[in-house]
């Protein structure tokens, strides 16, 4: 398991910042949410060589591309429909908490079908390598949309940036060719 500085970084900033106790309960769901990715490839006997906390996420180094295609999409599906499915038990027993939050909107936002999301990866493991892109199109471009509209919401209303700079990474995942190496 490789954690890095910046991802360490980052949390303790958060923390010094942190006066109603957010972190351990976004911490507590992003590693539920790995942690379903885990239980698939060990349900389906995949090999994982590492894992790596990141600032932007979290990589897992696997032989995926040995799996069936509806395979690989459950990999990347179990995460975002336990967290759908945590929310919403959580919301329905305990409705002030800020866990079951977390956990919707975290699966929520990982359904989005742009790479490197869960749905996104989902999505290219679905349609297999060389088929038509015309419809991955239409949701990356519907999706990103719907990113950055919620940026500048957020930004307009807020004052908070944190939205529109994951939109710009997303975008840039998007449009270079080698995706964000993810």
């Amino acid at each position: 398991m490789y954690i890095s500085f910046w991802f360490l970084f980052l949390a303790a900033l958060f923390s010094l910042y942190d006066r109603s106790l957010l972190l351990l309960p976004l911490l507590m769901a992003v590693f539920l949410h790995e942690g379903a990715h885990i239980a698939m490839l060990l349900l389906w006997r995949v090999r994982i060589r590492s894992f790596s906390l990141l600032p932007y996420g979290a990589r897992l180094d696997c032989e995926l591309s040995r799996l069936a295609a509806g395979k690989r999409a459950a990999v990347y599906l179990a995460a975002p429909i336990l967290g759908l499915v945590i929310g919403g038990v959580g919301m329905r027993l305990s409705p002030a908490s800020i866990f079951p939050v977390f956990n919707l909107c975290l699966g929520a936002f990982n359904l989005l079908p742009l790479p490197p999301l869960d749905g996104g990866n989902a999505l290219l493991a679905l349609r297999g390598p060389g088929a038509g892109g015309v419809l991955s199109r239409i949701l990356l471009i519907c999706g990103l949309g719907a990113v950055w509209g919620g940026g500048l919401f957020l930004l307009a209303l807020r004052h908070n940036l944190s939205l529109c700079i994951l939109a710009l990474y997303l975008t840039l995942c998007a449009l270079l060719p080698g995706g964000c190496g993810m």
